[in-house]
């Protein structure tokens, strides 16, 4: 989703197709919430409360250029038939909105199963990616994103931020406070990166 939205302009109309059904669930809360005029909390948007914000971001800019930018669900896997005529699912299959047929999804030859061809070529693709070297080098990791990460010197912020910048703050202050209790704070901590304490 974030790539996507990063990689089309603001103000180009986007359709996006997602066979995640919590990412859709989140996606259609912020939209709700945006439209009754509040913000989300972290707490409907899990551990990636980060990465939501960004794809908040980036669609309320949308939204604000007048750009349309629409999210579906695309059932996955439907050449399994009884995923294909599942009607469990708390929403709606893009290619039965489309078809007009809400019992089942669409089957090969049929106008709109171009969606879900799309969505087997995308997960065709991203297995091919678990095989990819990871990529440890810090400066490779943060291309185009320098903007939305907290750091200090080689350390990065991860998980909670709060927590993070309050330790920074603590730990810059003990550095540069001329209180002699400070000082002796200041000594010992060094002694125990050093390992002369325990």
């Amino acid at each position: 989703m974030l790539q996507s939205l990063l990689n089309t302009h603001t103000t180009d109309d986007v359709e996006l197709y997602c066979d995640n059904q919590g990412c859709v669930n989140i996606w259609d809360r912020m939209a709700a919430q945006h439209d009754a005029g509040s913000r989300p909390g972290p707490a409907h948007r899990g551990n990636y409360a980060a990465m939501w914000n960004r794809i908040d971001r980036l669609r309320r800019d949308r939204t604000r250029k007048g750009s349309s930018t629409v999210m579906n669900w695309i059932q996955s896997h439907v050449q399994d038939e009884a995923k294909r005529v599942s009607t469990s699912s708390n929403i709606e299959c893009a290619c039965r909105a489309a078809f007009g047929c809400e019992s089942e999804c669409t089957v090969p030859g049929d106008e709109c199963h171009w969606m879900h061809e799309g969505n087997d070529e995308a997960d065709r693709l991203a297995k091919l990616s678990k095989d990819m070297c990871e990529i440890t080098d810090p400066t490779e990791l943060l291309k185009g994103e320098e903007g939305y990460v907290l750091g200090c010197r080689s350390e990065v912020a991860q998980g909670s931020y709060r927590p993070w910048v309050q330790a920074k703050v603590v730990e810059k202050y003990i550095d540069t406070s001329e209180s002699v209790g400070l000082g002796k704070v200041r000594m010992s901590r060094g002694m125990s990166h050093c390992g002369h304490l325990q």
